[in-house]
């Protein structure tokens, strides 16, 4: 069973609805999801490759993110275990 945010109006549970709708995916666990995540099983669900773009550039981060899309905790644990071999 699917719980929508009451907190946050009919909009909203109606915009989650459309949304676990058109996915095939529960608000909840696109939520829980990495983008990478979700790419991954978009991609398994319908038999094609997905293109995620970032309009925006990705600052003083350097090239950690090597092609792929990755979760903050993954960046900042990446950050750190650098910041630790100096």
């Amino acid at each position: 069973m699917t719980t929508y945010n009451k907190g946050k109006g009919a909009q909203s549970c109606a915009f989650e609805q459309a949304v676990e709708k058109l996915t095939g995916t529960s608000a909840r666990e696109i939520r829980m999801r990495t983008v990478w995540e979700q790419r991954q099983a978009i991609e398994e669900k319908s038999g094609h490759i997905l293109h995620i773009v970032s309009r925006f550039p990705f600052v003083g981060r350097g090239n950690i993110l090597r092609g792929r899309l990755v979760s903050g905790n993954q960046v900042n644990r990446q950050i750190d275990d650098a910041l630790h071999k100096l």
